[in-house]
């Protein structure tokens, strides 16, 4: 039984909401907006734009000697502000200081606003608020497109819509809950056979329970594992753990990290401020487990800035000194201290000082009055010369820092180790934490000690001496030389297949230390006779394939494994008719008049599939939706509101600037507005950025750019690293209209296009394809502007990236037809006409093109005949508008093609892109630009 998906049709809901605030000139210059139900006439008078209120700021501690606001004094620890008496390490409308507002998603935490997640906070793209709970709504066939929204029996929920599903084994569809594994309809919540998916079956002694393999139904810690696997009796992350990568036992190499549950040589590249900690991008700022560093836990303390701060003194720093009280996260002597004169917030009024708690005219020695019994005149100022740190003892002796005044004396508090307090008996304070050196492996006797350890070796620290465990997991000393370690992975090493001299056979390759064949042929033979046939994403394991000619072959359907399709084989693969990946084109927007203000924005173009997203309702103030699928990172909207996509939005309601939402992955969406607007960016490893906007209307205030994933500025195409530009995308280019402004004073209008998507660095310094089989990257959205008149405009989506195709052969791969991996086209930019009606309406830009993807051919014979193609292009950027505003998208940038054939048995004579170095012969080294030959079986 084939994984089929055939007439998917997909509709993506994507919420958002943000601010920003645009300033209008105060003469008869201004650019005003239109009123709903208000006609609007080309040189026609324009009713006036509300102002959008700016977000409130308090400013600093007010000063009130005698209380708060007119209330009493607040107590320790809290300052007044202008909204009353707030404490200012867990105030989230005054975090840290007087007015500081934390974001709707933040609390505070120690003074320092941080993320809070969980449905009350808001959900992730794609998923809604259910009953106080977040569900993929895209997934979900008991929410499918919006809460409780049930599929009927014999469909299932992708990608929000209800889809009817295929009967199982020649029967009638599995029902809701249930899937079809072979010829029967399991429930793989609770099949042990099939636990969590088809054909993973549970080892003896487990059984299955919510999809996974469990050997109790509580773990050591007392619960059931909440969405991980119980391994040994402990809760275990599968999809990130290198210990149990993908499954309970399943230990990663030293040199390979566990990322969506499979192990990979390479790890990830982290988002910038973020850092690699084993399998998991971190901030090292703020990571109370790893703080300022991988592996440092902060213990009874939390992480700012990088450093462990104990949450039991004053704001991040120990316990106030005797004679200091904590105001806020300050120690500050309330005898001395003019802002916190006798108590914390209240400030002595100008021309007078603090002394003994209480507010004194400042100049009243030296020609004035004498000071008090206790003070001293020092510089003309009375002070107390027992308790101010600059004065301490006498006049003009300054206390050094960290030190406090204490009966006339500059003390230092008691010392500790960092931040904290005195380490334990048997630890040392190394690198500001106590340790303990008889058993750290880093610091084994003594600080900074580390115990050396050869590749894939295990070392420990016993009684403050370095000890050789022998080899990890997985590996093993193959040459018996001590110095390179085990530098034998037993586990792929066909040479020493789960043990030193164990080879495998010719075309055999190693997979968790057995000898393993490409394909087990347990879905039979494919011979596709629909046209289209869409395959789901992953591995696909056949005895034969032979794809006829006039049949296409795509993949659909989202997951992990989103735009990625693998097909193994025992037997011959023929390729007559075609295989594409290829990411889905950008749509176009669609315009109407500007009396009717009416028309769609253009929508963006999934990740290795042929589709693009569903636009919005066809009404003005709407953002596009972006596309979906691929892998990566998720397109930024900047500081712009984001647009709805899924109702309307009135002129009564909107921001006078706002762009489309985040793409996951796919192509950046359009938006139709007559106000100024930014496309989405795209999505993926180096997704380009949404369309630039022109220069700003005199006196108008603008919101930050958006960028896509990897893009590094508005309208800029995604980048690929040094020497490396083939594989950039194109960058958006600007437009200006032919037709007049609506007042005097007002410059022409400008508007870009969006940028090309890029595979990213990492891939691009892959080009044999070794670590990195992923889909490329999507194209930005363009953008929109309306200084010019009163019109209303749409624009563009990107292309979405091309996917990443495998295609692996026992024997022999033949292709005659087409093989694609290329990035969707950008939509093109309204035309526009020749004659003044192209100034009514006045459309916006046009999308990036997405990059191309990858492919990969493997076996030990392969024929690509004259007539065949095998392409990973990138996709074309949306073409520029004739007559009117919009600019062109950015070109995507190519992608990556891999051989691995016997050159003897192997004959390439087919077009490719990007093109071969010399046809069959092996590459010594990746090239750029050029498509990777190796010799079968690598």
């Amino acid at each position: 039984m084939h994984r089929l998906l055939c007439g998917v049709a997909l509709t993506l809901l994507v919420l958002g909401c943000g601010r920003s605030q645009l300033e209008l000139p105060d003469d008869d210059a201004a650019v005003d907006a239109p009123v709903a139900d208000t006609p609007v006439v080309d040189g026609a008078d324009i009713p006036d734009v509300p102002i959008v209120d700016a977000p409130r700021d308090d400013g600093p501690p007010i000063d009130n000697p005698n209380g708060c606001n007119g209330g009493p004094a607040c107590g320790v620890g809290a300052v007044c502000c202008a909204d009353g008496c707030a404490n200012l390490t867990a105030d989230p409308l005054n975090c840290g200081g007087c007015g500081v507002r934390c974001a709707a998603d933040e609390a505070c935490r120690v003074g320092r606003c941080v993320r809070v997640a969980g449905c009350a906070m808001g959900c992730p793209m794609g998923a809604l608020c259910c009953t106080d709970a977040c569900v993929d709504v895209l997934n979900d066939p008991n929410n499918c497109g919006g809460c409780s929204q049930r599929c009927p029996a014999g469909s299932d929920c992708v990608a929000g819509a209800c889809v009817d599903i295929p009967g199982c084994g020649g029967g009638p569809p599995c029902g809701v809950g249930t899937t079809c594994c072979g010829v029967r309809c399991v429930d793989t919540r609770a099949d042990a056979t099939n636990c969590g998916a088809c054909g993973r079956t549970c080892t003896a002694g487990q059984f299955c329970a919510d999809g996974m393999c469990r050997t109790s139904a509580t773990c050591a810690e007392g619960s059931p594992c909440d969405g991980g696997f119980c391994c040994n009796d402990r809760c275990v992350d599968t999809l990130s753990d290198r210990g149990n990568c993908g499954g309970c036992g399943v230990v990663c190499p030293a040199t390979a990290v566990c990322a969506m549950g499979t192990c990979v040589s390479e790890p990830p590249v982290c988002p910038s401020p973020l850092t690699l900690c084993g399998d998991r991008c971190v901030d090292t700022q703020s990571d109370d487990a790893n703080c300022g560093a991988c592996g440092r836990v902060c213990a009874d303390s939390v992480c700012v800035g990088g450093a462990c701060m104990p949450t039991t003194g004053c704001g991040f720093g120990p316990p106030c000194a005797a004679g200091q009280q904590c105001c806020g996260t300050v120690c500050v002597d309330t005898q001395n201290d003019r802002s916190n004169c006798g108590a914390c917030g209240r400030a002595c009024p100008a021309g007078t000082a603090c002394f003994a708690g209480a507010c004194t005219p400042e100049f009243m020695c030296n020609g004035g009055l004498p000071c008090p019994p206790g003070a001293t005149c020092c510089t003309n100022r009375c002070v107390g010369l027992q308790s101010d740190a600059s004065n301490c003892g006498a006049c003009g002796r300054v206390c050094p820092a960290g030190a406090v005044c204490t009966d006339g004396l500059c003390r230092r508090p008691t010392p500790g180790c960092g931040d904290g307090p005195a380490c334990a008996a048997g630890e040392a304070c190394c690198d500001a934490a106590c340790v303990d050196v008889s058993g750290d492996a880093r610091n084994c006797g003594a600080c900074g000690r580390v115990c050396p350890a050869p590749a894939n070796t295990r070392v420990s620290c016993r009684a403050s001496a370095c000890v050789n465990d022998g080899c990890a997991m997985g590996f093993a000393d193959c040459n018996g030389v001590a110095m390179d370690g085990c530098e034998v992975n037993t586990q792929t090493d066909t040479a020493n297949c789960g043990a030193c001299g164990n080879a495998c056979p010719a075309g055999r390759a190693c997979r968790a230390g057995a000898c393993d064949r490409p394909s087990s042929g347990s879905e039979g033979a494919f011979n596709p006779v629909v046209n289209p046939t869409f395959l789901s994403p992953g591995v696909h394991e056949f005895t034969t394939i032979n794809v006829p000619a006039g049949v296409v072959v795509y993949v659909a359907g989202g997951g992990a494994d989103s735009g990625v399709l693998d097909l193994r084989a025992t037997g011959a693969v023929t390729i007559n008719g075609t295989i594409d990946v290829s990411g889905g084109p950008g749509a176009q927007s669609v315009i109407t008049s500007s009396s009717t203000r009416t028309g769609r924005p253009g929508a963006g173009g999934f990740t290795g599939d042929p589709r693009t997203a569903t636009p919005g309702p066809a009404c003005e103030w709407t953002a596009g939706v972006p596309g979906g699928n691929g892998r990566g990172f998720v397109g930024s909207t900047g500081t712009c509101r984001v647009g709805s996509n899924t109702a309307c939005i009135t002129d009564n309601t909107t921001q006078l600037i706002f762009a489309s939402p985040a793409a996951v992955y796919g192509g950046g969406g359009g938006v139709f507005t007559g106000y100024r607007a930014y496309g989405g960016g795209g999505g993926g490893f180096a997704g380009g950025g949404p369309g630039a906007l022109g220069a700003a209307y005199p006196g108008q205030s603008d919101c930050a750019g958006a960028t896509g994933g990897g893009g590094a500025a508005t309208g800029q195409g995604g980048r690929a690293g040094a020497g490396l530009a083939v594989y950039n995308g194109g960058d958006g280019a600007l437009g200006q209209t032919q037709c007049p402004g609506v007042r005097p004073g007002i410059p022409a209008s400008w508007v870009g296009g969006g940028g090309g998507g890029s595979i990213g660095a990492a891939a691009a310094s892959d080009l044999a394809v070794s670590t990195t089989f992923y889909p490329g990257s999507g194209g930005g959205g363009g953008s929109a502007d309306y200084l010019n008149r009163p019109a209303f405009g749409g624009t563009s989506g990107g292309g979405g990236g091309g996917g990443a195709l495998r295609v692996w052969s026992e024997t022999i791969i033949t292709i005659n037809g087409s093989v694609l991996a290329n990035g969707g086209d950008g939509g093109d930019a309204y035309i526009g006409t020749s004659g003044m009606a192209g100034c009514d309406p006045q459309p916006g830009a046009a999308g990036g093109g997405g990059s191309g993807g990858v492919i990969f051919l493997r076996a030990p014979r392969l024929v690509v005949s004259s007539r065949a193609r095998v392409s990973a292009a990138g996709g074309r950027g949306g073409a520029a508008s004739l007559y009117a505003t919009g600019g062109r998208g950015g070109a995507g940038g190519v992608g990556r093609i891999r051989v691995s054939a016997t050159p003897s048995s192997c004959s390439l004579l087919g077009s490719f892109n990007p093109p071969l170095v010399s046809g069959c012969t092996p590459t010594a080294s990746p090239t750029a630009g050029r498509a990777y030959v190796a010799a079968f079986p690598q």
